[in-house]
């Protein structure tokens, strides 16, 4: 277990809040054969998978589609907010995955107006989350790559 407390629980005990580490969208893969789409993340030494069946490659799925990456890549980008929680650090790296200034601001506001109950229970003030990485100017024509990791 990591030794972070929620302010609320700190300021009882007169603690300091340890700061947490980043949080990290490490990539995702679409599976067309296994019809499953696997996102991964870390926050520090910690990883985290959430994989989502969707049915197999198939009549009626056309996993081929560019429809079907930017779905993937959305699922991947808001999927993310469950793991977030565990530490929820005043830092969220987006690594490779691209997205334009919009989807950016969309993220930053899915995050704190859907963990708005969760600050409050917890003392956390989120308003300073930053939204770091990959961001590009337009959406990509064609539709997002099926793979999206970081390198290094």
């Amino acid at each position: 277990m990591w030794p972070f407390r929620s302010h609320r629980e700190a300021a009882s005990t007169g603690q300091r809040v340890k700061t947490a580490p980043s949080f990290c969208y490490e990539g995702f893969d679409l599976d067309p054969g296994q019809g499953l789409l696997t996102c991964r993340y870390s926050l520090g030494d910690r990883t985290f998978t959430e994989k989502i069946s969707f049915g197999p490659d198939g009549p009626g799925h056309r996993w081929d589609s560019p429809a079907i990456g930017q779905a993937a890549r959305l699922i991947f980008l808001l999927a993310g907010v469950s793991y977030y929680k565990t530490a929820a650090p005043a830092v969220i790296d987006l690594g490779q995955t691209a997205v334009t200034d919009a989807e950016r601001e969309f993220l930053r506001t899915f995050y704190l107006d859907g963990l708005g109950e969760f600050a409050f229970c917890n003392g956390l003030d989120l308003s300073g989350l930053r939204v770091t990485g990959g961001a590009r100017s337009e959406p990509e024509p064609g539709g997002a790559r099926a793979r999206a990791g970081r390198s290094g």
